[in-house]
């Protein structure tokens, strides 16, 4: 069994509908676009948005992720902050091994039908690679995993610092896969998102590297690094400049994929009306290292991920 570690952040999420209108039965603002213009149309006023909380659940995208990769068969374990010295009970019931450093962060999440807008505190902490070394010490270590998922960047301020330290304990070994997923780029300034490209490209050193990009970051991406406002383009100018093995764009309707020497395209199952939409990136990149560990090509790998998405959102 394929082994997988993923790092380093997690949280526990309080999911909500904003309500639009309660009368006989609840009416939700259904987009994030009409609930933009709800709220820019209370500029120079106040306002009261009442919300229906659905669950209080696990989150975060390493436990996310981990939750997807281990159900499709992998042998998962999660570095991550859900509780210390033991795991909130949220996280208790989650399919895979668990090594957490530190309390876990908390997020609000608002939901519709195209999407989610999370409010969540940054996250900091005093020696965090000291806390992983010390709670991961004789239990595994990154350089015995056959995949490495290092996720959010943008959310866990010492994430840099934590990828680098992982870097630095890998021997050389191309058969092993790590996939990076930045998350929300919007608020980091061009600096900070090339140094973290730049590293990512080092990488390419000692493994198989895919950085795995939603829309909205890739061409946030686009407009900082290269002034290029094109998907498919900025793909190619960020595997050129910084020799990064795979790119994934996947969007809410299509997906591309740029392989070494091979782009592949193509549409998504789409749901108009999803059940969750929290966690579909997580999921899309938790079935992509499964599809890589079992060799598949990659428009096999996207059609696979587009399955398993399509259920995941789905409820099925």
């Amino acid at each position: 069994m394929k082994k997988l570690i993923v790092g380093f952040d997690g949280f526990v999420d309080i999911m909500v509908r904003p309500v639009k209108e309660k009368g006989d039965t609840t009416q939700y603002f259904d987009t994030i676009g009409n609930f933009g213009r709800y709220i820019t149309g209370q500029e120079g006023k106040s306002c009261s948005i009442e919300m229906d909380i659905s669950v209080r659940k696990h989150g975060g995208n390493a436990p996310l992720l981990s939750t997807a990769a281990s159900r499709l068969g992998l042998d998962v374990t999660c570095v991550g902050m859900m509780g210390y010295p033991t795991p909130d009970p949220v996280f208790e019931h989650l399919p895979f091994k668990k090594i957490s450093y530190m309390p876990p962060g908390e997020s609000t999440a608002l939901e519709f039908n195209d999407g989610k807008i999370f409010f969540a505190p940054g996250i900091t902490a005093t020696d965090p690679w000291g806390r992983i070394t010390e709670a991961m010490q004789g239990k595994i270590s990154f350089d015995d995993a056959d995949a490495i998922a290092l996720v959010n960047w943008s959310e866990v301020s010492f994430a840099k610092e934590l990828w680098q330290n992982v870097l630095d304990s890998l021997t050389a070994n191309k058969k092993r896969h790590v996939l990076f997923d930045l998350c929300d780029t919007t608020r980091k300034p061009k600096e900070d998102v090339a140094d973290i490209l730049a590293l990512i490209g080092a990488f390419t050193a000692k493994a198989d590297v895919t950085l795995s990009l939603n829309e909205n970051e890739c061409l946030d991406i686009g407009r900082k690094i290269f002034e290029n406002n094109d998907a498919k383009q900025i793909a190619e100018l960020l595997q050129e400049k910084y020799g990064i093995t795979e790119i994934i764009v996947h969007a809410t309707k299509w997906s591309y994929m740029l392989a070494e020497g091979e782009a592949v395209f193509a549409n998504t199952i789409y749901v108009e009306k999803p059940a969750i939409s929290t966690g579909a990136g997580d999921n899309f990149n938790g079935s992509y290292i499964f599809a890589r560990s079992q060799e598949m090509n990659p428009q096999q790998c996207i059609e696979f991920c587009h399955k398993f998405v399509h259920d995941y959102i789905s409820g099925n």
